[in-house]
């Protein structure tokens, strides 16, 4: 069916926004795509000459090259055809998202995802990985309210690795797309995960609707083929989507500030869930290391190994930081930095903006612990008032040896006590570092705000209770053999595992326009997640029935997560409504 377009007003340029057309977007820096021209007819050359042949029918030549260039990567037809992603420098300066990002016209975003793989180098060791378009982290989709998305998903991975268990990790090469956050439509050809768009040149066209009333805020995408979701995404497929404020939304004090997306992703290689262990039960020509890596993880933002963030003394900026990991969280500080940590100046300070794309009622918020779990996106406003490098790093869950912290601090952010080790609970490592230098700005404090909510997200609060639908959702992850604590995982929702049993099969229905109280129990192990609605937190007790967050007027560690909230990605120690 044809799209109607209708006109749509259009904020002022962002001021991180460098425009790319979606025919010639590619990395700027350090990579990929000598004599391109060459690729081009190399890939023609190849047995699968028809597949690249079609992707340079789609358009310009610039796409042209680009597409068979990748496409000649993933199918193996020349070594020197993989690209190569440079993230071996330590501390190097952050690497912008304003150089990927595609942005709509006229009401319409077309773009092209070709997944291949690419060569990742690193401080201590190079591998192949999986990858859109080339690059590490997709190119940023930045779309206005109203706007209408055709977006093409083509899978050039060999036609390898698609067996295995179902619930298990399988069918790696297999793949789809899921729009994490936005407020669309979940049947095809929208936001369904139970596409299968499958190796070999497999396409499948995706079509999205934003809705006039969507919130503005940062979403992402990711692959979710069920096995192979958590390698994929971990394994560096992923990308930002900016649904851009609406004129006049924001007062102006904020709409002038610096803007950047920070996208952080934790590639495991050592634990539970191991990247280069679980590709290696297929085939090590993917995600083998070399030299072997011998640490637990390997974190990187926006491509970068804990890069160098420059911002300038008293100058407020916005960060829209997401978190685009499957397995350990971050429960970070800028060390010794705070002003809630004995000892120091409070050099630097950050406020919260949203969670998960999702405005806070009254904004920005302190608070002093910034957690980032698994798929979450939060936006905060940092300034630093001294000149000088201070460590953004995260700590270990439930540390009580730095800080001075207490169980009771950490109860304050978490939700309950911290006496039991979480699976996915903490990676301590640095982040990244904020560079402060001199300037001649003056430090003035921020006021605190509010605007209208979509009525999808009106609160909930002073809902009658009696036209609710109330249901149960009770997450459990437990190993298949009881006697063997390091083996299989099943992983269950109401005592049962997923099971693709028919479209009509589902654990329960809800009807469409009703207000649903969802009782989450067991949601801190791993984040729980709802498509394509988010929630709000109501209630969060311990198991005495006490609601241990705090405010940051109350606790200085704490302020992050309060009553109120709007999440579509919520990780808690208590029960909570």
């Amino acid at each position: 069916k044809g799209f109607t377009v209708a006109p749509v007003h259009r904020p002022p340029a962002r001021r991180d926004s460098t425009r790319l057309d979606a025919a010639t977007i590619t990395r700027r820096e350090g990579s990929a795509y000598a004599k391109p021209r060459a690729f081009c007819a190399l890939c023609l050359s190849t047995p699968r000459r028809r597949l690249s042949s079609a992707l340079c029918r789609l358009g310009m030549s610039s796409r042209c090259r680009l597409l068979a260039t990748l496409t000649c990567a993933a199918i193996g037809a020349s070594a020197e055809s993989v690209p190569t992603i440079d993230a071996s420098c330590v501390g190097c300066p952050l690497r912008s998202l304003a150089d990927y990002e595609v942005e709509s016209k006229d009401g319409v975003l077309e773009i092209t995802l070709v997944v291949g793989v690419a060569r990742l180098v690193t401080p201590n060791t190079t591998f192949l990985t999986r990858v859109y378009n080339g690059s590490f982290g997709g190119p940023r989709l930045s779309l206005q309210t109203g706007d209408y998305v055709n977006l093409t998903l083509i899978n050039t991975l060999l036609d390898v690795d698609n067996t295995g268990t179902f619930n298990t990790p399988r069918t790696l090469n297999s793949t789809n797309l899921h729009v994490h956050g936005l407020h669309v439509s979940g049947m095809p050809p929208g936001d369904s995960i139970l596409v299968d768009v499958p190796p070999g040149g497999g396409s499948y066209k995706y079509q999205y609707f934003i809705p006039e009333d969507h919130l503005p805020g940062h979403h992402w995408y990711h692959p979710h083929h069920h096995g192979a979701t958590a390698v994929q995404n971990s394994g560096g497929m992923y990308g930002s989507i900016e649904i851009n404020d609406p004129e006049f939304t924001q007062p102006g004090e904020i709409e002038a500030l610096p803007i950047e997306y920070l996208e952080i992703l934790n590639m495991p290689f050592k634990g539970g869930f191991d990247l280069e262990s679980t590709q290696a039960q297929y085939n090590k020509d993917l995600l083998h290391t070399k030299p072997p890596f011998n640490d637990r993880e390997h974190l990187l933002v926006n491509g970068g190994s804990y890069p160098t963030i420059t911002i300038e003394k008293n100058q407020w900026y916005r960060f829209r930081i997401g978190y685009f990991s499957t397995y350990h969280n971050l429960w970070s500080v800028i060390k010794d930095a705070q002003a809630w940590m004995p000892g120091s100046s409070g050099a630097c300070e950050w406020r919260l903006m949203a969670h998960d794309g999702n405005y806070l009622d009254q904004r920005p918020r302190k608070f002093g612990l910034l957690p980032l779990t698994q798929a979450s996106r939060e936006e905060i406003v940092l300034r630093c008032t001294e000149v000088g490098s201070f460590s953004w790093e995260s700590i270990k869950f439930g540390a009580t040896d730095i800080y001075g912290l207490t169980e009771d601090d950490w109860a304050a952010v978490w939700g309950k006590g911290v006496d039991k080790p979480q699976a996915f609970d903490s990676f301590e490592a640095k982040i990244a570092t904020f560079e402060v230098v001199d300037s001649d700005i003056v430090a003035e404090d921020l006021k605190t705000y509010t605007s209208n909510r979509p009525c999808y997200v009106a609160s909930t609060l002073q809902e009658d209770e009696t036209t609710m639908h109330k249901r149960d959702l009770k997450f459990s992850i437990a190993p298949e053999d009881p006697n063997n604590p390091d083996g299989v995982l099943v992983f269950g929702i109401n005592k049962r595992e997923f099971a693709l049993e028919g479209p009509d099969v589902y654990a329960f229905s809800v009807p469409v326009g009703g207000v649903v109280e969802y009782t989450y129990q067991g949601a801190d192990y791993h984040s729980a997640h709802v498509h394509i609605n988010p929630v709000q937190l109501v209630t969060a007790t311990d198991d005495a029935g006490v609601t241990p967050l705090k405010t940051y007027e109350e606790n200085p560690f704490a302020g992050f997560s309060q009553v109120g909230d709007w999440f579509d990605t919520l990780l808690l120690g208590a029960p909570v409504l």
